[in-house]
């Protein structure tokens, strides 16, 4: 959180040479960390030595690796001893963000050129951000009043980048500082291939292992997404599992977009309220190379003839079934009417998702759940001592799941 820098700000706010700048009347940008700090930390920004009650305009620019420029402001007005702390102080109407919003001058940031992505290819070099003191709130950019140079950085100290080229693998390993072993992570990324190393990267900052793992549109890995090979994919498994600074028994998946997809052995497919056992679309998947596990729940054989008698259980002993097989390294999870990983608010208007979970031994299949339209998920949503699957259940009026 932005907490500590913000105690660290106001600390540093009161040495003797910014005393001297705002008795000068000159105004002074002062960053916490000072000079260069991570993508993802948490950066202080205020500015000393302005008018009271001043209003000014602060401008954040950056310029990617292909040269488009990206730029955000925020109109401000400063308090009663010309001072002004984005962690205290709301931005006010007009300008790219509104409200209190610390870090609002980096994650509004917005391309010159339309459309354009701001992607870190080489992240062994950081952003350079300006930020900029402006006069008034006008159309046009008033006098400049003060200016501050910063460099967020990709690569941590300590950090290690080790360029792959293991058997078929084109991929990318980060290290994180110390003796390990890690916990391993496997980045996937989506449409558009390549080998991006920027989320990997900051993963490796805060103790992680991660392998950025390049599919399709890399050196000799195939140009489109006309086909994957599974073996690929399980190769890549096995690297981390067997690598000494790696620790297991298990490694973590992270995909987006295409990579989210998960092209990997094992899949649980469970159809939505109609119920039975519905076996073409395991079958489909099975001609493709995943060992696909097609799972009834309710009105076949023994089961509940109804969805108000599922057993939790019963779901958590598929998982392990095959979490537990020899040749399922990995476990996918794909849902007729929808799957959700995270906790669930009480449903009212409902809405489906076909979006695949990831589950490894301990978390829990979670069968068909849907989410409230227009309500953020939170972890409060659901009371401690009772499990997603039950909280969700038991707000429509199902019975007959055990409780915790």
């Amino acid at each position: 959180m932005w907490v500590p820098a913000l105690r660290l700000l106001r600390r540093v706010g009161a040495c003797a040479p910014c005393r001297r700048s705002s008795a000068m009347g000159a105004p002074r940008v002062r960053l916490v960390p000072d000079g260069r700090s991570l993508w993802d930390e948490p950066l202080g920004l205020a500015v000393q030595g302005l008018g009271p009650r001043q209003e000014v305009t602060l401008r954040a620019a950056l310029q990617d690796e292909a040269g488009e420029d990206f730029e955000a402001c925020g109109r401000y007005r400063a308090d009663g001893r010309g001072e002004l702390e984005l962690g205290r102080a709301p931005a006010l109407l007009g300008g790219s963000f509104s409200g209190l919003e610390p870090m609002g001058l980096l994650w509004a940031l917005r391309p010159r050129r339309p459309f354009w992505r701001l992607l870190k290819r080489d992240v062994r070099s950081p952003f350079r951000l300006r930020l900029d003191v402006l006069e008034g709130h006008g159309p046009l950019p008033g006098r400049l009043l003060a200016r501050a140079e910063h460099e967020r950085c990709f690569l941590g100290p300590g950090v290690v980048r080790l360029p792959l080229r293991h058997g078929r693998l084109r991929a990318t390993l980060f290290l994180p500082p110390g003796d390990g072993p890690f916990p391993g992570i496997i980045d996937l990324y989506g449409t558009g291939g390549g080998l991006p190393e920027y989320r990997a990267c900051l993963l490796a900052n805060h103790g992680f292992a991660t392998l950025a793992l390049a599919y399709y549109n890399y050196e000799d890995l195939p140009k489109e997404m006309t086909e994957f090979h599974l073996e690929y994919f399980e190769e890549a498994v096995n690297y981390m599992l067997e690598h000494p600074q790696v620790k297991g028994p298990g490694v973590g998946l992270l995909g987006i977009s295409k990579g989210g997809d998960g092209p990997f052995p094992g899949v649980i497919d469970m159809f939505g309220d109609e119920g039975g056992l519905t076996e073409y679309r395991a079958s489909l998947l099975a001609n493709h190379g995943f060992a696909a596990l097609s799972l009834p729940y309710f009105d076949f054989e023994d089961l509940p003839r109804v969805m108000k008698d599922l057993n939790f259980e019963y779901f958590e002993e598929a998982a392990r079934f095959l979490q537990r097989h020899p040749k399922l390294p990995l476990l996918q999870i794909s849902g007729g009417s929808g799957m959700q990983p995270t906790p669930q608010p009480r449903p009212g208007k409902l809405r489906t998702t076909n979006r695949p979970v990831w589950v490894l031994a301990p978390q829990l299949v979670l069968p068909p759940c849907c989410q409230e339209e227009g309500e953020y998920v939170r972890t409060g949503d659901v009371p401690r001592g009772k499990s997603q699957l039950q909280e969700c259940f038991e707000d429509v009026g199902l019975k007959g799941v055990k409780e915790e």
